[in-house]
């Protein structure tokens, strides 16, 4: 089975959030039973250095590495309507940052998709399912992160990228042990995402439940949107 993991570097949140994919427990059990295929397979998950604007020769590979997998897991920006390889700052731009959306799909038909970006399973993921015969799409119909700066914000926000990055870690590897399928790994991931969250707020030496009321409830509803399209009882690494 030939994987395809799309993970964005460049960009803080992303690059705090999926952590994980760079030395984590998964990642490293996935590469002993898989042929993981990278964007940047040769740098070591670094790429700090890469220009946004790809070269053209890196887009042919990219599209190649997808056209030839079976699984794309994306860990990176998202719309409702689309898949980002970054973040991008004018709405002009939007399209040249797109790596999938509804109007650029066939390259992702007959593809299970799983999808860690905000918003992509409300426009996006039932197209896939839909028009591409995508198996399942796993993704959140809602934004993961709070965008707002204040301080106590900024303190929720570093225990959430802690939380997410664990729970991701924790939950794909015991889905690749133990033959999750599809609506398992979303339950689990809920459940234990929910879970690693509460405990970072109450262990946090700077805790103020009063300061993260206005952004707890949004991470939950961010959480509690992942949803499976699809083929719910397809094992996800089989």
């Amino acid at each position: 089975m030939n994987i395809f993991i799309y993970w964005n570097r460049k960009d803080n949140d992303s690059k705090k959030m999926f952590k994980f994919l760079k030395d984590g427990s998964w990642i490293n059990a996935l590469k002993d039973k898989y042929e993981v295929v990278d964007l940047f397979p040769h740098t070591a998950f670094k790429i700090e250095n890469c220009r946004i604007h790809l070269s053209e020769s890196v887009e042919i590979s990219l599209l190649d590495a997808i056209e030839q997998a079976d699984i794309l897991m994306f860990f990176t920006h998202g719309e409702d309507d689309r898949i980002l390889k970054y973040r991008y700052k004018f709405a002009t731009a939007k399209k040249e940052f797109s790596l999938i959306d509804c109007d650029m799909s066939s390259i992702v038909s007959g593809k299970a998709i799983i999808s860690m970006c905000c918003s992509s399973a409300q426009s996006l993921g039932p197209h896939c399912v839909k028009s591409e015969g995508a198996p399942y799409f796993i993704g959140f119909e809602k934004p993961l992160v709070y965008d707002q700066d204040d301080i106590p914000n900024q303190q929720l926000r570093a225990i959430v990228y802690k939380a997410y990055s664990s729970g991701f870690d924790k939950v794909f590897e015991a889905a690749l042990e133990k033959q999750y399928t599809a609506d398992k790994l979303v339950k689990r991931l809920k459940l234990y995402l929910n879970k690693s969250i509460t405990e970072g707020i109450l262990s946090s030496p700077e805790r103020s439940m009063e300061k993260y009321t206005m952004g707890v409830p949004f991470y939950e509803e961010g959480i509690n949107s992942l949803v499976c399209l699809g083929n719910q009882a397809q094992v996800i690494f089989n």
